[in-house]
């Protein structure tokens, strides 16, 4: 059962660029809902929660294919620090403006989220990307396979974290904590990339990155199959 997280544990850098990339991404899950009792809270309005929310993922969407064509063309620590910062400024002020405007401001909310939507830090292309640089043979399914099922229980922590938050305080340290989070984790990837000697992507590694991304994928649905499967 332990022998994949002894085989990982075995290749330099390997534990720490997991570490970090579960930092770097356990906010994705857990942001929406902030954003939702936020929203929800400041307008009295679910539907304009789920406008913003959208707006939200619409930007993620849009620059994903942007963001990739950038790893390629420049050192992976300077785009992952301009993304976390655009993120962490865009994730303040959706927090502030409920604070300092009317609820019929609204939207401002929705122009403040597609642009944090636009900067959100690409940590989770890049992990794949540098796992398959860093592993080969059993040790890279062995990686995808560990770091489906961290993906797994990231998405089962972050929005129950984010509701704990809430409840304790409010939607707005809710927000706030995820962009720190987020910021937090991906410098401290960064780093770890940098330590790593994989501070370079190219076009080699995005072909790498697009096939670890499949490879990811499917087995985390298998680890979902797997749950779900009856017994006997």
């Amino acid at each position: 059962m332990l022998r994949p997280y002894r085989q990982l544990a075995a290749i330099p850098h390997l534990p720490w660029l997991l570490l970090w990339s579960v930092v770097g991404r356990i906010h994705l899950p857990a942001t929406p809902l902030a954003v939702s009792f936020l929203i929800a809270g400041w307008t009295g309005s679910y539907a304009l929660a789920g406008a913003v929310g959208g707006a939200l993922t619409l930007g993620m969407g849009v620059a994903g294919p942007l963001r990739g064509r950038a790893a390629d063309r420049s050192p992976a620590g300077r785009l992952l620090l301009v993304t976390a910062s655009g993120y962490g400024v865009g994730i303040a002020a959706l927090g502030v403006l409920p604070a300092v405007t009317p609820s019929s401001a609204w939207p401002l909310a929705v122009v403040a989220a597609f642009l944090t939507g636009l900067s959100t830090p690409p940590v989770t292309a890049m992990s794949r990307a540098s796992f398959s640089r860093l592993a080969t043979g059993s040790a890279q399914s062995a990686v995808f396979t560990v770091e489906a099922s961290m993906q797994e229980v990231m998405y089962i922590v972050g929005p129950a974290l984010a509701a704990t938050v809430v409840a304790v305080w409010n939607a707005q340290v809710a927000l706030w904590l995820c962009g720190a989070l987020a910021v937090l984790g991906t410098l401290g990837f960064g780093g770890a990339l940098r330590r790593a000697g994989l501070d370079h992507f190219g076009p080699a590694a995005a072909g790498a990155s697009v096939a670890a991304a499949l490879l990811g994928a499917f087995l985390a649905s298998r680890v979902r199959d797997r749950k779900v499967a009856p017994v006997g």
